[in-house]
């Protein structure tokens, strides 16, 4: 590149711009004059001083700016590696950060469970739930794009902390092999308030305040009801908030496949006909019926070792 410089320079200095005639291969004597004395004119002195005054800072400034922008291009290139580095570090503490949070919750809400129920595994399988019928439910219209892989992931990660609450109940009435009275329903009713509040204070400093909404929403609201007879607040149809509909699918198909204190377990397909007899009304009938499109899924999830479901 740098030697086309001084080339061009020379050739335009002594032959001008090529006209039609050059191309024609056809010279007069006039342009041949021309030619001659422009020829003439290239001495060794004329040359050198030509080279020195013209072509010479011309070159030096064409180095220059090759120079520039290698400099420019090498230091983008330098920054652009040092900020990949550094958003891979992020993504990597924010995944370890993420890793420890779910092994806490989890952790937690198990240790809860295991007051209610005797083991943590009723947290795994309504997480897995809620997975399974997220991620189904995206496949419709009205939800592709609101069920985004971050939402349903906090969706999932938030679902174990839907009973933490019943920490706050007495064992009295937690553990009662019988049915409540109304009193003590009532007071079994508080551990959606009081999980809601158990959210919101045990990750007050949580920088991530989608997860923390959407965990204090399942936690508060997943036994509200379609039709507006649920608690706390009897909230009816999409006024209660898309995860606490779909946690509460989940939970109820657990606890019916599940045996406990005051009752026995029931087949899979039972609990799915009992629950889809309750679409529209216990319900979001959207969720329902991506449910009955799952039946064949969801009942051989509850069949698995508890290993095979995590």
């Amino acid at each position: 590149t740098l030697l086309l410089v001084p080339i061009g320079v020379y050739g335009s200095f002594f032959f001008g711009t090529i006209d039609r005639n050059y191309i024609k291969g056809m010279m007069t004597d006039e342009e041949f004059a021309v030619l001659a004395n422009r020829l003439s004119l290239a001495t060794s002195q004329r040359m050198w001083e030509l080279f020195i005054h013209y072509a010479l800072p011309r070159i030096f400034s064409v180095i220059a700016i090759v120079i520039l922008v290698y400099g420019i291009t090498h230091r983008n290139s330098r920054m652009l590696e040092k900020q990949a580095e550094l958003n891979l570090k992020v993504k990597r503490e924010m995944q370890r950060t993420n890793r420890m949070q779910g092994h806490v919750i989890d952790a937690l809400a198990t240790l809860i469970e295991t007051r209610d129920i005797g083991t943590g595994e009723h947290v795994i399988r309504t997480k897995r739930y809620v997975r399974i019928i997220a991620d189904k439910l995206r496949e419709k219209p009205k939800y592709k794009d609101i069920l985004t892989d971050e939402y349903i992931n906090r969706i999932e990660n938030s679902a174990p902390l839907h009973d933490i609450g019943k920490i706050a109940i007495s064992d009295t009435i937690l553990l009662k092999p019988g049915k409540l009275t109304d009193e003590e329903f009532e007071a079994m009713k508080t551990h959606t308030t009081k999980g809601g509040e158990m959210v919101k204070d045990i990750f007050v400093g949580l920088e991530d305040e989608q997860f923390l909404k959407t965990a204090r929403e399942i936690a508060l609201y997943h036994h509200e009801k379609w039709n507006g007879m649920g608690y706390p607040e009897g909230l009816k149809g999409e006024e209660i908030p898309l995860p606490a509909r779909i946690m509460a699918v989940a939970d109820v198909y657990d606890a019916l496949i599940s045996a406990r204190s005051y009752k026995k377990q029931i087949p899979p397909e039972e609990a799915l006909d009992i629950m889809m007899a309750e679409s529209g009304s216990h319900f979001d009938p959207d969720i329902m019926r991506v449910v009955d499109e799952l039946r064949a899924e969801l009942i051989h999830t509850a069949k698995l070792p508890l290993n095979k479901v995590n």
